[in-house]
């Protein structure tokens, strides 16, 4: 995943992402690579308040504070949380952390989308 994700570089062999070879790009330039085409569903939660942390991938784009709430919140609305965006993670549910790692994930409409057990804390129909 992290390999995936350009967090990491390989050791061996080459990793292509759109016709660039992940391997000779440095440390900036896979942060950009991965700020304007990746997603990634974290499974570990921070502590701001959801819509906090479904703008933060939109502050480092460097979007405007009312777009960037705008998005966040229709991102959350696409995950069911409407009504939430104010909770911190202490007062949400497993399935509604996950919820908003998933927005946090989809607010920038990446390319890609990783995600490592994204419904795991989900009931089956929300899955």
């Amino acid at each position: 995943m992290n390999i995936l994700g350009c967090q990491d570089t390989p050791t061996a062999g080459k990793y292509w992402f759109q016709g660039i070879d992940v391997g000779q790009l440095n440390r900036n330039q896979r942060a950009r690579l991965r700020r304007h085409f990746l997603g990634f569903i974290f499974q570990g939660y921070n502590r701001t308040s959801a819509v906090e942390n479904v703008e933060l991938p939109l502050v480092y784009r460097g979007i405007s504070t009312s777009e960037r709430r705008s998005r966040a919140m229709t991102a959350l609305t696409s995950v069911g949380l409407k009504g939430w965006e104010h909770h911190t993670p202490d007062k949400l549910f497993g399935g509604q952390q996950q919820r908003v790692a998933m927005a946090h994930a989809i607010v920038t409409e990446p390319a890609v989308l990783l995600a490592d057990e994204p419904t795991g804390n989900l009931d089956t129909a929300t899955s």
